[in-house]
């Protein structure tokens, strides 16, 4: 079966109870491939390959049908946060990033407000590095959620994640799955020459990767650790951290080569449905 995420953010977790970790979350409009049911929880799998549970009643079940026409009409709310249309009388927010695949009437005035900025998901925008740093300003301040992937909490790969999202491209949830896209990126960290949108990688010997950055150019770079804020590699400027120059291995460059849209990465998820 096919669902769609009709709150403005649910959890996911690895087993079907509340007291599980929580991994990521889904956003209004998400589409999610639901492969069981148990009790109230239902396992499911993202755009992105990732699996595991959440609420059912966070869902609504749709067909195959109906999930492929909503992709092809769907827009994508990009980088700011306002009042959810549905409850204007509320203060609940939207986050950044979530789809109004949800919505009945697509012509509602409240979706067309200056609150919002919309951009296609059928036509993503041109993508370059630096669109991924500069969208960073927006996230500063965020308080750090282990799982988090919205502007109410992240953690470092859930702000990655989240910022691919908000341009229209698919990308892996977790720091070890985010390093093995993009291009390789030679480099001396102590003389460290990286452009705005290389994501830097983080790891302890004999460890998986761990944390990711974003970098703003040089040695200057964005990440998700406390909250989401900005950080040197250089050790003689007030905004170094020892351990992250400690722990940087790989650093990579992304393309649009590299990159699928989410709308061919939700239609592949449709066409899994059996």
């Amino acid at each position: 079966m096919i669902g769609i995420c009709q709150t403005a953010f649910t959890q996911i977790r690895p087993e079907p109870k509340h007291s599980a970790e929580l991994i990521s979350q889904l956003v209004l409009g998400e589409l999610v491939l639901i492969s069981d049911m148990v009790d109230d929880w239902c396992k499911i799998e993202t755009e992105h390959g990732y699996q595991g549970f959440t609420r059912t009643g966070q869902l609504r079940v749709i067909s195959k049908a109906e999930a492929l026409n909503l992709i092809s009409e769907g827009i994508l709310i990009s980088t700011k946060s306002g009042v959810d249309p549905r409850f204007p009388e509320s203060i609940h927010q939207l986050p950044a990033g979530i789809f109004n695949f949800s919505f009945e009437n697509r012509n509602s005035q409240n979706l067309i407000s200056e609150q919002f900025s919309w951009k296609n998901i059928s036509n993503p925008v041109s993508f370059s590095p630096d669109k991924i740093e500069k969208l960073c300003q927006s996230a500063l301040g965020i308080p750090y959620v282990w799982g988090g992937k919205t502007y109410s909490g992240l953690d470092c790969s859930g702000l990655v994640q989240s910022l691919f999202q908000q341009l229209g491209y698919s990308f892996p949830r977790d720091a070890w799955q985010q390093a093995e896209i993009g291009a390789t990126i030679d480099f001396d960290k102590n003389k460290p020459e990286f452009l705005p949108g290389d994501l830097l990688f983080f790891q302890r010997p004999g460890k998986q990767i761990h944390h990711v950055a974003i970098s703003s150019g040089g040695g200057l770079y964005f990440h998700a650790s406390e909250w989401t804020r900005k950080n040197s590699l250089d050790p003689e400027n007030e905004l170094f951290v020892q351990d992250r120059f400690d722990t940087l291995v790989l650093a990579k460059r992304i393309a649009k080569k590299h990159l699928t849209s989410l709308k061919d990465s939700f239609t592949a998820l449709i066409q899994k449905d059996i």
